[in-house]
């Protein structure tokens, strides 16, 4: 006979209710991110603003971030891509590349693999520690 002050009938059941009297878990950086996501959502904005209110929040919630980029792509005749840089120290910063500019790259530059189609450019950050350390907020 089991009632509520009993306690659980069965292996699931005590499972489920051990389950249930643990603290939960902390927040993973994913976890804060996905709620700021689906929580502050935001009219329309610039991808510079857009740019400078991701690093900021991921700065602030502990990431030592020091610089980000993005760049977008447009069907444009004479631009091939705005490329937009956050740094911690100077905020967002927009750089025109044109074809051009991307045409005049050499053959081994993530611009020229990216311009041939290649896939995922993947590089290894190696700097000695003391360039990796984020600067005093």
């Amino acid at each position: 006979m089991s009632g509520p002050t009993s306690g659980p009938s069965s292996a699931n059941a005590a499972l489920e209710w051990l389950r249930a009297q643990r603290e939960p878990a902390p927040e993973t950086v994913r976890e804060a991110a996905r709620r700021w996501r689906d929580h502050h959502r935001v009219h329309f904005v610039g991808a510079e603003e857009l740019l400078a209110g991701v690093a900021q929040r991921l700065v602030a919630m502990g990431m030592p971030l020091v610089q980000c980029s993005t760049s977008l792509l447009p069907l444009h005749p004479e631009v091939y891509a705005w490329n937009y840089v956050w740094r911690r120290d100077e905020g967002v910063v927009c750089h025109v590349r044109t074809h051009a500019y991307i045409a005049g790259q050499p053959g081994d530059s993530p611009f020229a693999a990216i311009k041939r189609g290649e896939g995922p450019i993947r590089l290894r950050l190696e700097p000695p520690p003391a360039q990796l350390a984020a600067p005093p907020p």
